[in-house]
């Protein structure tokens, strides 16, 4: 009965973990769409490097993992209203503006 209980115990951690992982990939390739999109506003900054593509999308995930307009949360820096921003591109803008 013991070893039919800690059974199940590690099924169900196992299945948790792996509905976490699913969750986080899912959540990782989601960000990812947004990876030319930040090369090309960097580029207009006249800042081209791998490194800063991660850093921001790396922004993006910690934020919002990309799941609202102002994907970088950068519109408190801009306005002093949060949310103010609906634009994706304009968030990213504007977040990398702050940022650099």
């Amino acid at each position: 009965m013991f070893k039919w209980i800690r059974r199940l115990a590690v099924f169900v951690v196992v299945l948790i973990l792996g509905i976490q992982c699913y969750r986080i990939h899912a959540n990782v390739q989601h960000v990812l769409t947004y990876e030319s999109m930040v090369k090309e506003v960097l580029a207009e900054d006249d800042i081209d490097n791998t490194t800063n593509v991660d850093l921001v999308l790396a922004m993006i995930y910690t934020e919002t993992k990309g799941k609202t307009d102002d994907v970088m949360q950068s519109s408190e820096s801009s306005t002093g209203v949060t949310n103010s921003i609906t634009d994706r591109k304009e968030s990213i803008r504007q977040g990398v503006t702050v940022l650099s």
